[in-house]
Order: C-alpha cells, then sequence, then structure tokens
C-alpha cells in the first residue's frame, strides 16, 4: 500500500509540475507576443507621425514659397483673384488635415490633450470656410495674404520640430524659433484673423446674407454677421490669450529643462 501511495504522490508530483512549466511556457509565449506587438505598433506610429509631420512641414512649405515667390514678382501683397483661390484651397486642405492633431492624443500617439489643437485649428477652419466667397477673396486680399504668410511662418517650424521629437532629436535653434516665434507672430496672426473676419462680417451685412429678420414666422432673428462680431469678442481674442499664455508656460518649462541638461552636462 505504502508503494501503491508513493507512486500515486509521484505521479501527482511530476503531473503538476508539468502544468505550471506548461503554464510558465504559455506566459512567457504570450508576454514575447504582446511585446513584439507593442514594439510593432510603436514603430508604425513612429512612422505615420514622422510622414505627418513631414507632409505638412512641405505642404506650408510651399504655400509661404508661394506666397513670397508672387509678392516679389508683383512688387505687391495684392494677389491677384486667381493666386488667391488656389493658395486658399491649399491652404483650406492643410487646416482640415491638422484636425487629425485632435485625434492623436486621444489615441495615445502624442502626449497632451485634443483642446489645445482644436483652440487653434477652429478659428482658422472658419476662416477657410468663409473664404469660399470670392469677393471676400478680393475684399480682404491684402490681410490674407498676411494671414497665411504668419500661419506658413509658424508650421515650418513646428512641424520640423514635431518631426526630429518623435526621433528623439534636437536641434537648439529650432528649439529656440519654435518657443520664441510665437511671441510676434500669435498677435500678428489674431490682427489678421480679426481683420479678415470683419471684412466677412462687413461684406454679409452689406448684401444682407445669412440674415433672417424680424417679423418672421418663428418671431426670431438670426445674423451671421452679428455672429462674426460675437465671435471676435468673446472667443478670438481670449483664445489668443489662451493660447500665448499656454505657449510662454511650454517655453519656460522647455529652456529650464535645456538649462538644467546643460548644468548636468
Amino acid at each position: 500500500m505504502s508503494d501503491t501511495s508513493g507512486t500515486t504522490l509521484n505521479e501527482r508530483l511530476t503531473m503538476a509540475n508539468e502544468d505550471v512549466s506548461r503554464q510558465a511556457i504559455t506566459t512567457t509565449t504570450s508576454y514575447r507576443r504582446s511585446v513584439v506587438k507593442r514594439i510593432e505598433l510603436n514603430h508604425f506610429s513612429k512612422i505615420y507621425l514622422i510622414l505627418y509631420n513631414v507632409s505638412i512641414f512641405a505642404g506650408f512649405a510651399y504655400v509661404y514659397s508661394m506666397l513670397i515667390y508672387r509678392a516679389i514678382g508683383r512688387d505687391s501683397i495684392y494677389l491677384d483673384r486667381g493666386s488667391i483661390t488656389s493658395v486658399c484651397d491649399i491652404v483650406r486642405v492643410l487646416t482640415f488635415t491638422q484636425f487629425l492633431e485632435c485625434a492623436h492624443p486621444l489615441m495615445g500617439l502624442v502626449p497632451g490633450g485634443p483642446f489645445v489643437p482644436f483652440a487653434q485649428l477652429i478659428g482658422r477652419a472658419l476662416i477657410m470656410i468663409f473664404l469660399y466667397d470670392t469677393k471676400i477673396q478680393s475684399s480682404s486680399s491684402p490681410w490674407i495674404f498676411c494671414l497665411f504668410v504668419v500661419w506658413s511662418s509658424i508650421e515650418v517650424i513646428r512641424y520640423p520640430y514635431y518631426a526630429l521629437r518623435v526621433l528623439k532629436l534636437e536641434l537648439p535653434c529650432l528649439t529656440w524659433l519654435r518657443y520664441s516665434l510665437f511671441l510676434p507672430l500669435y498677435p500678428c496672426g489674431g490682427l489678421c484673423e480679426n481683420m479678415v473676419m470683419l471684412y466677412c462680417a462687413r461684406h454679409y451685412e452689406k448684401n444682407h446674407s445669412y440674415q433672417y429678420m424680424l417679423p418672421n414666422a418663428l418671431n426670431i432673428s438670426f445674423s451671421l454677421a452679428f455672429c462674426i462680431q460675437a465671435y471676435l469678442i468673446f472667443l478670438l481674442h481670449p483664445t489668443i490669450l489662451m493660447l500665448m499664455r499656454y505657449m510662454w508656460s511650454q517655453r519656460t518649462k522647455q529652456f529650464a529643462h535645456n538649462t538644467t541638461n546643460n548644468k548636468m552636462a
């Protein structure tokens, strides 16, 4: 009996050891697979972000060079209707493509949240929608030129900086431009956006476009021109101040981090 019970006990111990070994192998295999998947996903994310940043940079670099070339060639910032329309079409595509940046933080591709890029892009998107009207394009041509130059100047610095950051590289001069040029460019961009939107409001008010005035069956009134003016006062100006404060805080953190690294080196 003792021999039989001893044999049974040994068999149970052997089976238990085999089960533990199988579970360990399974766990190790699944862990390796998850690690490989994470590496592949991280590699794909880097490739996507680099291609995205390079593409947007190339688009705004083309817009910037085209504006400067035509302004020098014509010796004026008044662009003809064909030039304005072609530039607006390119900037419109770039602007709506940039809304992908609101999804990047939600997908875990980049740190941060979607609010800041959305706040920066919603005003641009509204302007690009209003600029479908060729009459507004012609009447606000100088301000459109200045606005697109400011936007392009910001983006030809920002997106190369982002692309290098994905690769964990840094150019000190590019970092300085990224966190310094916003000081003159953001207020200039806000002024140009304000003027273009005022031209839009005046155009709609003058032509009585997009108005629903009293008296009417619904007993309500609506004026797009009034909504644009309210947007400028209550949304555009506070948003510019908010973005300036945000960029200043980022500038302080970035330069403090660089100073600390230099001292440690």
